[in-house]
Parts: C-alpha cells; sequence; structure tokens
C-alpha cells in the first residue's frame, strides 16, 4: 500500500537535532495541516530546513497527541510562543512524535524525494 508523502519544514537547529537525535518531538498549534487526520503511526514524513535546496530527512511518524500548552515545559513554551506570540495558556499543541529512519545527503526535485520516500510506507 503506498501512503502520501508529509513534507514538514522546520528551522535549521531543529532540523539539526532531529538529525542528531536529540529532537524527537514536533510542536505544532494544532491547526491544519498538523491534526491527527495527517500524522498517523507509520506515515513517511520529509523533515527539511528549505523547501528544495538542502538535505532532507526521512522519517516516519511514531505518533500523534495533544496537549494544552499549559501542560508543557517552560524552554518549549518559550520557543512556541516566539513563532506564535498570539498563543494562550489553552491553545491546543500538536505533539508529533518522529522516527528518523534516513539521512538524504542532498536534495533533487520534489518528484525524485517523493519517489525515495515512498518505500518509507513499508515500516
Amino acid at each position: 500500500m503506498r501512503t502520501s508523502l508529509f513534507r514538514l519544514v522546520v528551522k535549521r537547529d531543529f532540523f539539526e537535532a532531529f538529525a542528531n537525535g536529540t529532537k524527537t518531538i514536533e510542536y505544532r498549534q494544532n491547526k491544519p495541516p498538523f491534526t491527527a487526520r495527517n500524522f498517523w503511526p507509520g506515515r513517511p514524513v520529509l523533515v527539511a530546513y528549505h523547501y528544495d535546496a538542502y538535505p532532507h530527512l526521512a522519517a516516519v511518524c511514531a505518533g500523534f497527541a495533544v496537549a494544552p500548552l499549559s501542560t508543557l515545559d517552560d524552554p518549549i513554551i518559550d520557543r512556541l510562543r516566539a513563532i506564535y506570540p498570539r498563543l494562550d495558556a489553552a491553545a491546543a499543541i500538536a505533539l508529533i512524535s518522529l522516527r528518523v529512519v534516513d539521512a538524504w545527503p542532498s536534495a533533487g526535485r520534489r518528484e525524485r524525494e517523493t519517489a525515495r520516500a515512498y518505500p518509507l510506507c513499508q515500516f
């Protein structure tokens, strides 16, 4: 069965944290497209820090949860508020667990990346 690829673009420092294994959860506002409908266990995800010209990480969604902002650790709240300044304490935050399965040293066109990512559906 083939499953569509989700392209997740993050800042470079978060990309490097995913690459070296120190980050396994991506935090986003629980709004489309960052909902449980789009992140189910086993879905292939392409983690990138730029849309076209940089290295990418092939990952698989390991889990998805939603938590109120107030329940997260203070450093995470500070980082989220820097990106989303109008967050209130009751805001729903999507916690997207990712398992990196491969690092692609260079990026090509989107079609080639998508073709490479389809084998991830076997995981």
